[in-house]
């Protein structure tokens, strides 16, 4: 299953949030995915503007400018770890949740082959482990409805190719990404 098929799987309701939208303004971009899937618009947030941003936000600051409980799903794909105070964003976003709302946040893997193999971590400010997120969620006021390894690499590298795929598909927690949907 694709990423933008998995997320999708998981949300729910009509007003549903993407924060940090803008990664691939093309469209083949995941918001773009999500969208043709669920059938209905997405509002997307992100610090820069982009095709698919409605609202030019730094959510490392100030996200007090949303409502309370206004959201059914609030999606994080490949963001949390770019926010300074991930744990302030979390309690941000159950704010904004309407009650039995959705978090679902995709992120690499801190645990994963690809991490202990490669060097470049400079865009990340904070990685996660499986245990870690769950946890963060748990004490942002979330249940967790489903917690799960993925992996979504590829590399012109064959050992990348080789290291990334294959050892993983024996030992899970290896993989590259995490895929956390929690619940208000």
């Amino acid at each position: 299953m694709n990423k933008a098929k998995l997320i999708c799987s998981y949300a729910r309701g009509k007003n549903i949030l993407d924060i940090g939208c803008s990664g691939y303004d093309n469209v083949h971009s995941l918001h773009h995915q999500m969208e043709k899937i669920l059938g209905k618009w997405i509002t997307g947030i992100d610090s820069v503007n982009g095709e698919v941003v409605d609202f030019v936000c730094d959510v490392n600051n100030d996200m007090s400018w949303l409502g309370d409980n206004f959201f059914d799903t609030i999606i994080l794909s490949e963001t949390i770890e770019h926010i300074g105070n991930p744990f302030k964003l979390i309690r941000e976003c159950h704010r904004v949740l309407r009650k039995n709302g959705r978090i679902i946040i995709t992120t690499p893997n801190a645990c994963s082959i690809f991490q202990v193999l490669t060097s470049d971590k400079s865009q990340d400010m904070f990685l996660f482990n499986k245990q870690q997120l769950e946890k963060a969620l748990k004490k942002g006021g979330f249940v967790i409805v489903k917690s799960k390894y993925y992996n979504n690499f590829f590399s012109k590298n064959p050992f990348l190719m080789l290291s990334c795929w294959l050892i993983p598909s024996f030992i899970p927690k290896l993989r590259q990404t995490l895929f956390i949907a929690g619940e208000k």
